[in-house]
């Protein structure tokens, strides 16, 4: 355990427990922000565990780590716990973490892994060969519960006890999934890097959305489906939204243009907020777009990731830290230039 204040700025992961607290993944180690305590505050503890690079909670409530090491960390009532691959802790870094209807937690590694964990048993899966020495970077849970895995050589599912290939149909070796969404009508979206989109059915059927049919940026950073079952597309060069009807054309009309796209979050009222990596934050809100930025005092213009809490705050990340603002007063400092934010940054 170290001490109560960051000893780095460069947050990898963030995650709003049940509970209403934050938990922040950093290079050195795992820390809480108890923003149920009057004016919020880092808590005392942090794990001295290196890097941390994913956050997940589970159904029983407890929050689980991955680090760069290999080890898998549980905090449950105050209490952590330490586990591993089961041929040893550096022998696959956990890159994401999932659970799946059956109560199992998944844990997505480098160097071809892919386990779930329960009652502190570790179960590590052989994947297809082609899959073999490749990283899972994005884990997804189907309408059924099975378990849909993204990594750098393609797209995997888990059915019958075993991971099978699906198939994406993109021509030439470019099959580098970072992406995977579950919408509303029980299709399976995933991002593929300079590839574009793909569309899979329940029923199995696929369809495939590129640069060329009118998707417009085949290099995506992230997915939203807002309340209304708009699919949000973040990019290199901008953000694309649309409505993909089953079967249909799908071509997102640009929205925003010359950013880059990294995170997207719908809050309680319905405004999309996009952080970019190189114009601040953003925001859509009664069809109109504004943008806060350091000259209103914004803690840094890049901004990875967005959660909200209970208190009506936004929380952004970069690599200056965390920061922490009201929703109410960005949105007017967005639609008003001559306004200011005075936000706090840990």
């Amino acid at each position: 355990l170290t001490g109560g204040a960051w000893t780095c700025n460069n947050i990898i992961c963030l995650l709003e427990e049940r509970r209403g607290d934050l938990w922040a993944g950093t290079e050195n180690g795992l820390y809480r922000v108890a923003i149920r305590r009057a004016g919020a505050q880092v808590d005392d503890r942090a794990t001295a565990a290196g890097l941390i690079y994913s956050l997940c909670e589970d159904a029983e409530g407890s929050l689980w780590a991955g680090t760069v090491g290999g080890w898998l960390i549980q905090v449950r009532e105050a209490r952590f716990a330490f586990f591993f691959w089961p041929s040893g802790p550096a022998s696959g870094m956990p890159r994401c973490l999932r659970e799946d209807g059956a109560g199992f937690l998944w844990v997505g590694g480098a160097a071809g892994r892919l386990g779930r964990f329960r009652d502190e048993s570790f179960q590590e899966f052989a994947l297809p060969p082609r899959f073999r020495n490749h990283s899972a970077g994005a884990l997804e849970r189907d309408a059924s519960g099975s378990l849909w895995a993204g990594t750098s050589a393609g797209l995997l599912r888990f059915q019958g006890g075993a991971f099978h290939e699906v198939p994406l149909a993109f021509p030439g070796a470019g099959r580098d999934v970072r992406g995977l969404l579950r919408d509303r009508l029980g299709r399976m979206w995933a991002a593929v890097w300079e590839q574009g989109l793909v569309c899979l059915s329940a029923g199995g059927a696929s369809e495939r959305f590129t640069r060329a049919s009118g998707l417009g940026d085949d290099r995506i950073h992230c997915l939203l489906e807002d309340r209304r079952g708009r699919l949000w597309i973040g990019s290199e060069s901008g953000v694309r939204v649309g409505r993909p009807e089953p079967g249909g054309a799908f071509r997102p009309r640009l929205e925003l243009d010359g950013c880059q796209a990294m995170s997207a979050y719908e809050d309680g009222d319905g405004a999309v907020w996009i952080g970019t990596f190189n114009q601040g934050l953003k925001v859509h809100r009664a069809g109109r777009w504004g943008t806060v930025t350091i000259d209103q005092g914004l803690f840094d213009n890049r901004v990875y990731a967005i959660l909200e809490d209970g208190g009506g705050c936004l929380w952004l990340t970069s690599e200056r830290g965390i920061y922490m603002a009201k929703r109410s007063e960005l949105i007017r400092a967005a639609f008003d230039p001559r306004q200011r934010v005075h936000g706090r940054l840990f």
